[in-house]
């Protein structure tokens, strides 16, 4: 007999949920009522279910859910859905409902008057009270579930059908939206996210572009950015680091010497990192991991990203290169002389 029961359920939960799909074709799917919804009402109202005119008074709320969403909910016009109905059949039964041949649209005015008119209210009151308790044992422990402990029938609207069953909110739409609404909200995002992407900037420094009658190293250079108009940033994270290899130089620091790291510094701007010393205080990031491609290493799983709690202005950014006791770092007699590129740093900038 349960089995039996099921099956009905999701008879009439799909003539239902067709119904509504082939009379608002083109809305229906963005109103956001579920079949699941329908077969849970059903469910939970099983014990009413022969009773006449509930089934008809249940596809009428939920008909006029689909027109509140449609005109959207600043529309206080009160809507007429008599006009809907359109056959003079009433107190259809639960037999004849679950019947394959039967028909949603076969509803007329007087189909609910028991319902409306007060009349079983009370009996219909315990059954909802009922459903209530069966729908927290069988929804998770983890999720709240929100129930009115009295209502007038008269007022009963679908979304209320819903809460008083037992139904999660969390399953359902946000009711105040409708399809125009989400759209427009979707459109907000893409311009927001527009805008994000505008205040967002790459700087790239490369060593071989520095001044090399000021700095003829480049393993300490500085890189004018005044035309670059960087006022207002947020945040500095760099998101690439690329280093000739120079181990094959004898004079360069690490010929016959492994380093665990290298030190990133930047002049006036220290990272958000706490070492145990001034060297490690005062750097910008620590490079450690690399691959080697030819005759370059690229660092990787960088992870520096310095915030500043009042937006500041780069004129300027002086690039130092240190092994781990301070020193700067040699990259060797060739590369030093070396008019290509010996490092090459990538800055995401984000601006105010």
């Amino acid at each position: 007999m349960f089995l039996i029961i099921i099956m009905d359920f999701d008879k009439i939960s799909n003539k239902i949920y067709l119904h509504f799909t082939n009379k608002y074709p083109n809305t229906f799917q963005s109103v956001g009522i579920k079949e699941r919804e329908i077969k849970t009402l059903l469910n939970i109202n099983q014990h009413k279910l022969k009773n006449p005119g509930f089934i008809n008074y249940l596809i009428e709320k939920i008909d006029n859910e689909i027109k509140k969403k449609i005109y959207g909910p600043n529309n206080k016009v009160l809507l007429n859905t008599s006009q809907f109905k359109t056959d003079s059949q009433s107190h259809i039964n639960y037999d004849t409902f679950k019947n394959t041949n039967f028909n949603p649209l076969n509803i007329n005015k007087d189909s609910n008057s028991k319902l409306i008119n007060g009349q079983n209210i009370e009996s219909f009151q315990n059954m909802v009270n009922k459903g209530v308790n069966k729908m927290e044992k069988m929804q998770n422990q983890d999720n709240t579930i929100n129930c009115k402990n009295s209502f007038d029938i008269d007022q009963l609207n679908y979304q209320d059908l819903l809460n008083n069953s037992g139904v999660l909110k969390t399953h359902l739409p946000n009711n105040d939206i409708n399809p125009l609404q989400q759209r427009q909200r979707e459109k907000d995002k893409i311009e927001s996210f527009k805008n994000e992407k505008s205040s967002m900037v790459y700087l790239v420094i490369d060593s071989k572009d520095r001044n090399t009658e000021k700095d003829k190293l480049p393993n300490d250079f500085e890189i004018d950015l005044t035309e670059k108009n960087l006022r207002n940033v947020k945040s500095i994270e760099l998101t690439d680091c690329i280093i000739l290899k120079s181990d094959k130089d004898v004079q360069s620091s690490d010929s016959g010497v492994q380093y665990p790291y290298l030190l990133l510094e930047i002049e006036g701007i220290s990272s958000n990192m706490i070492g145990s010393n001034d060297v490690l205080n005062n750097s910008f990031a620590i490079l450690k991991n690399y691959t080697e491609d030819g005759d370059y290493k690229y660092y990787t799983e960088l992870d520096v990203d310095k915030k500043f709690d009042v937006p500041i202005s780069l004129s300027k950014m002086r690039i130092r290169f240190k092994t781990p006791t301070g020193e700067l770092f040699n990259f060797g007699f060739v590369n030093n002389n070396n008019l290509f590129t010996v490092n090459l740093l990538v800055f995401k900038i984000k601006l105010a």
